[in-house]
């Protein structure tokens, strides 16, 4: 008789989960559809994520592209292949989101994320022990880990997802023991889904496939002639080679032990890469295409998200009493420039997996450097101990070899690879204590009560160091102005602007749904929008009088061409002594324009109608622009822009005066129009010039006049800037209209 798919005990377990799961966020409860549990940083990463949800939700009921945006970085739009979108979340809650709104989704997929976690750590873990009750604990720390808890408090929630890599290790070892295709299909569906949910995750998917495929190699033929890859094999495989004897003569004799295992791992892998190719080369191109947009990682950076070897020792910085000491001891010597630090890895958690290994070797001791394999590359590309740098490179710089893996800022992370190898660990653990424990012979238990005392003993353990949360609940504040912007074909630009953790200016999106300049990005574009005129002073909040490409007549041009048409300014946002010069600078940009809405919170202007003009402006690679009595001069670095934007509706004609000198000697200059070579020209070095002369034909719209040149760094006490050309003159004459 099959076994059903679904058992009672399965579901009890899923039920289980879901009482825990309510008891742990009882304070979010009354405010599920207005308010989001975490800490500091869930006041960023939770919003930005609360708008992943809401971008998806519109994108996919509007028929758009969800990978591709219009709303962020207005005009260009920004491509979210490489962010942590998690469009799986977005359409695992899209009902919820529709009717309740995305701060509901939100939450939803947070409590979901730990129900799901559980539930798939228990399948694993069952799958391992075969017993119910102790995979039912495993799957408890697994869901509860505090990695994963750390990832609520600072409301990441592409990474509470962890129930789809653990959903992809259990069909990964079931497709391995019972030589299932369907299995293997399944594996592969759960590694696809992992990716639409967190590139970081696939990533280490990858790591985790790898040593997994070589731990459960096949290497030698059981007496049913069956090729088995463990003498502890899953036992209801063991049974069916027994009852079967034939069972090994319908196998394809000709792949052979390693024909299957390869046959497997080759449906896993392709069935995961035709479901991501939608996304994975776009991602690549947006990453090392010409197109990229991206700038390059900090290998510092990269370090500073790296695990510290004693962070493995401590307790976690989230539990209320000895949380804080931890956080402002260890943390502020180990972590000075990171608040995203928590490797703990539960000592309840460990004490039972220790167990496991103790008492269940042949079983565990895969899991063990499965875990083991997930500490080492958490530590990142050197390794750490304590205030120790020892510069002694680990197997993380391996991973560079992979396109795409040096965008990979938080080796961290990879502490993920250890809590899902823990849960199998731990039920080892619980399997062996029960069995232990009713062997003890005692006067007044018996061995019922012995279980039960085990098992409550364990559950509270593990309770009282993994569940109290006393954190803060994040009530976005809107102002009751932004539902009047109704007009979702006008930009808006902020002042401040949105830029790295500033999420304030898209938590209002969600109500008004205009474009706006720049966003919160967890990797952020190239924009060259903010050295535009009329908005670089806002964007910098400060006036410019003038500049070499004088701005002040072309910046109302400027803002109707990129069509701009709402400038709020977000008074508290800006430090006091900053208000002045920004109020000169939005002066300067309208100054005949008074605020069409103005309180203590933010004045809100509208943009005039102007008539367009072609303006040009200086973009990316150049320096602050110097001066003194007689000249104005702007360094260059490796490449300079210049933006050229012909507002006209036909072809313009535009000469352009390029009064150039080279830093300390001689140097070729290469200028380029729209990626296309124009010349290569030798300009001298100072204090000698040249002036260059272009005559250029541009269609409407906007175009790149970019110079490249090698550098040298500058010689100064004060300077570390790297230097190629000066251009101390630049005139540009628009010439008449081409009919």
């Amino acid at each position: 008789m099959q076994r059903p798919l679904i058992s009672v005990q399965h579901m009890l377990a899923l039920v289980g989960y879901l009482l825990v799961t309510l008891l742990s966020f009882t304070p979010l409860l009354p405010h599920v559809g207005k308010a989001l549990f975490g800490g500091p940083i869930a006041g960023a990463d939770g919003w930005q994520n609360v708008w992943h949800v809401w971008w998806t939700a519109q994108a996919v009921t509007t028929g758009q592209n969800p990978f591709v945006t219009p709303l962020l970085f207005h005009p260009q739009g920004a491509l979210l292949y490489v962010q942590p979108l998690n469009v799986s979340n977005g359409l695992l809650v899209l009902p919820v989101t529709l009717l309740f709104g995305p701060v509901a989704g939100y939450n939803t997929a947070t409590m979901l994320s730990f129900v799901l976690a559980g539930l798939a750590g228990y399948l694993l873990a069952l799958r391992v022990t075969g017993a119910h009750l102790p995979a039912w604990i495993g799957g408890l720390a697994f869901a509860w880990a505090p990695f994963q808890l750390t990832r609520l408090y600072d409301g990441q929630l592409e990474l509470m997802a962890v129930q789809w890599p653990a959903l992809y290790a259990f069909f990964a070892l079931r497709a391995v023991e019972t030589r299932r295709v369907r299995d293997a299909l399944l594996a592969g569906l759960m590694l696809a889904v992992t990716g639409y949910t967190s590139w970081y995750y696939l990533l280490f998917l990858l790591v985790w496939s790898a040593a997994f495929a070589l731990l459960w190699l096949p290497h030698g033929v059981g007496k049913t002639g069956v090729a088995w890859a463990d003498a502890s094999l899953h036992p209801e495989e063991s049974e069916r080679a027994r009852r079967d004897p034939t069972l090994a003569q319908r196998h394809p004799q000709l792949l052979g032990q390693y024909g299957v295992w390869l046959r497997q791992w080759m449906v896993i892998g392709l069935t995961a890469l035709l479901l991501l190719t939608p996304v994975l080369l776009p991602a690549l191109l947006s990453l090392y295409g010409a197109e990229r947009d991206l700038a390059k990682v900090d290998p510092e950076e990269v370090r500073i998200y790296s695990a510290n070897l004693l962070d493995f020792a401590l307790p976690s910085y989230l539990h209320p009493l000895w949380g804080p000491t931890v956080a402002a001891t260890a943390g502020a010597a180990w972590h000075p420039l990171s608040a995203d630090w928590n490797v703990a890895l539960g000592y309840s958690i460990v004490v039972l997996a220790g167990m496991g290994c103790c008492w269940a070797w042949r079983q565990a001791w895969r899991w063990l450097v499965l875990a083991t394999i997930g500490l080492l590359f958490a530590l990142g590309p050197v390794l750490q101990i304590g205030v120790w740098n020892t510069g002694l490179p680990l197997p993380y710089r391996l991973l560079h070899i992979l396109p795409g893996t040096d965008f990979a800022l938080r080796p961290m992370r990879f502490t993920m690879l250890t809590t899902l190898a823990l849960a199998p660990l731990t039920a080892l653990g619980v399997r062996e204590l029960l069995l232990r424990g009713q062997r003890i012979k005692t006067k007044k238990l018996g061995p019922s009560l012995t279980r039960l005392l085990i098992v409550v003993t364990v559950l509270i353990v593990l309770g009282f160091e993994l569940l109290p949360m006393r954190w803060k609940l994040h009530v976005p504040t809107i102002h009751p102005v932004y539902a009047t912007l109704n007009s979702k074909d006008e930009a808006v630009l902020h002042v401040p602007p949105p830029t790295y953790k500033r999420i304030k200016p898209q938590k209002a999106q969600m109500t008004h749904q205009a474009p706006m300049l720049g966003g919160y990005l967890a990797r952020t574009p190239q924009y060259d929008l903010p050295y535009a005129p009329g908005i670089r002073p806002l964007w910098h909040k400060h006036p410019e009088i003038s500049t070499m490409l004088d701005p002040q007549g072309t910046a109302q041009t400027s803002l109707n061409y990129y069509g701009i048409r709402h400038l709020i300014v977000n008074w508290p946002d800006i430090h006091p002594d900053r208000r002045p010069r920004v109020a000169q600078a939005m002066a300067e940009v309208l100054p005949d324009e008074v605020p069409v809405y103005s309180d203590e919170h933010l004045s809100v202007y509208k943009v005039p109608l102007v008539e367009l003009v072609p303006f040009a402006y200086f973009g990316s690679g150049w320096y602050d622009e110097e001066q003194n009595e007689v000249e104005r001069w702007r360094w260059m670095g490796a490449q300079g822009d210049i933006m050229l934007v012909n507002a006209a509706s036909t072809p313009q004609r535009v000469r352009i005066l390029l009064n150039l000198a080279s830093y300390a000697e001689a140097r070729d200059v290469t200028i380029w129009l729209d990626r296309v070579p124009l010349a290569t020209r030798t300009i001298p070095a100072q204090p000698a010039s040249a002036v260059r002369t272009l005559y250029l034909l541009l269609d409407p719209g906007e175009h790149r006049l970019t110079l490249n040149a090698t550098t040298a760094k500058e010689v100064s006490s004060t300077s570390q800037r790297e230097l190629s050309l000066v251009l101390s003159g630049i005139e540009l004459v628009w010439l008449q209209t081409m009919e």
